[in-house]
């Protein structure tokens, strides 16, 4: 599968239907929302219908938060006993990620003329999660190959060399290590992902980012394995390991005290609702007590070399 060339300071364009953004070089101040009404620039043919995107550098958008009561807030971290081996294992990148800064948050459906968008608000989720992932695999000496991706709505068809035939109403994401070796791509059906928006808006952003960020968390595991030579893993452990990666991610978006636990498992259990496919197997996406421990722990600690020590087995 060839993917479209990287180019410096590119613009938003639609691809059948399905919102594309490539962006390269230093990490920006700011990021700029997609405009649905652009057209798409001349780039190198992709042979599916489906254009996969790439994007190796980007930063969050800052917004003002709601301040949530603190009784509401449980910091406690989740109790995770890790094995002498998993503790060696991680070792080398068992550290915090930078917390959102006071007042900060991630971005809202919302900014997006007062509705959700659902193509715009993934794209910024994404490069979000991308910015903090560049960040820590070069802060430890690691290579990050940024993030190859597609939102697959309107008309658009997306054909994984793990599952052909993805269209925005298909009920899982996919991801698939074989659409861009050696670590992997992802697929993201609009449509599907639009149905969160039956919850409470609050609920739904969050859910949906939990879905997105829990791909690039997929992404995440991939390259761990290889550049740290880790032994395979498989599910359930790597969907929770994806999962509490997810909450590493959310670390860094949303303040300290900002979300409440009542919220976190609500959105967790309505994320859930969609599937996930990994290298062409269907999986669940766990929530319950597990699944929130597991985001929590990211979340909380900021920290995936802990989600690595309590789920890599």
């Amino acid at each position: 599968m060839r993917l479209p060339n990287i180019r410096e300071n590119p613009t938003p364009w639609v691809v059948g239907g399905a919102i594309a953004v490539m962006i390269v070089g230093t990490a920006c101040a700011s990021m700029q929302q997609p405009s649905e009404s652009s057209t798409r620039p001349a780039a190198s043919a992709a042979p599916d219908s489906a254009t996969l995107v790439t994007t190796s550098s980007s930063t969050t958008t800052a917004a003002t938060a709601t301040p949530v009561p603190a009784a509401a807030v449980e910091t406690t971290v989740p109790a995770v006993t890790p094995t002498p081996q998993q503790e060696a294992l991680f070792a080398t990148v068992a550290a915090a990620l930078p917390s959102a800064n006071a007042g900060d948050t991630a971005p809202s459906s919302g900014e997006y003329g007062g509705k959700a968008n659902v193509q715009g608000y993934l794209q910024v989720v994404i490069k979000s999660a991308n910015t903090t992932w560049d960040r820590f695999f070069n802060g430890h000496g690691l290579g990050w190959r940024g993030v190859t991706y597609d939102v697959t709505a309107g008309s658009d068809v997306y054909n994984s060399k793990c599952t052909a035939g993805v269209r925005p109403n298909h009920p899982r994401t996919v991801f698939c290590t074989a659409d861009n070796k050696p670590d992997g791509a992802f697929a993201l059906p609009e449509q599907t992902i639009r149905g969160l928006w039956s919850a409470p808006k609050a609920d739904a952003d969050l859910a949906a980012a939990m879905v997105a960020s829990g791909e690039v968390g997929h992404l995440a595991v991939s390259s761990l394995r290889r550049q740290l030579n880790l032994p395979a893993i498989s599910n359930p452990q790597r969907q929770l390991m994806a999962t509490c990666l997810s909450g590493a991610w959310a670390h860094t978006a949303y303040p300290s005290g900002s979300l409440p636990t009542s919220q976190i498992r609500t959105a967790l259990q309505a994320a859930s609702k969609i599937g996930d496919e990994v290298d062409g197997a269907a999986v669940a996406r766990i929530a319950g007590d597990e699944g929130l421990a597991a985001w929590r722990l990211g979340y909380i600690t900021g920290n995936p070399g802990r989600c690595g020590q309590a789920y890599w087995r």
